[in-house]
C-alpha cells in the first residue's frame, strides 16, 4: 500500500515531477506567451508619420531656425584690460600705503623691511 502523497515517494523524498502542471496546461501557457509576444511586437512596431505631418513639421522647423538666425544676439567677452587696471590700482595703493607709513614714522625706508 502506497501512503505517499502525489509528488513524493514512499520514503518522503520529492519526485522529479513534483509541482509540475500537466502537459496540456504547459502548452496553453506557452501559447499565451507566444500570443502576448506577438501583441508586444505589434505595439512596439515603428510607425511612419503621414507625409503631410512630416512636411508641416519640416516647414515649422525651418521657420524657427530662420527666426533664430534673424535675431541679432551678441555675446561679448568682458574687456581684457579690466584685470590689468585692477592689478595696477592695487599695486599703486600698496605703494602709496608703504610710502605714507614709512614717512609717517619719521624714519626713512629701512633695509630688510
Amino acid at each position: 500500500m502506497n501512503t505517499a502523497s502525489p509528488g513524493t515517494t514512499a520514503d518522503g523524498s520529492v519526485t522529479r515531477d513534483a509541482g509540475r502542471a500537466p502537459a496540456s496546461t504547459e502548452v496553453e501557457g506557452a501559447l499565451e506567451v507566444v500570443e502576448l509576444a506577438g501583441q508586444v511586437k505589434e505595439a512596439l512596431a515603428p510607425v511612419k508619420a503621414p507625409e503631410a505631418v512630416r512636411d508641416k513639421l519640416r516647414v515649422e522647423l525651418l521657420e524657427v531656425a530662420q527666426q533664430h538666425q534673424r535675431q541679432d544676439v551678441r555675446v561679448e567677452a568682458p574687456p581684457r584690460h579690466r584685470g590689468w587696471v585692477i592689478g595696477a590700482a592695487v599695486a599703486l595703493a600698496g605703494g602709496v600705503l608703504h610710502f605714507l607709513r614709512s614717512r609717517g614714522s619719521g624714519k626713512g625706508p629701512q633695509a630688510g623691511s
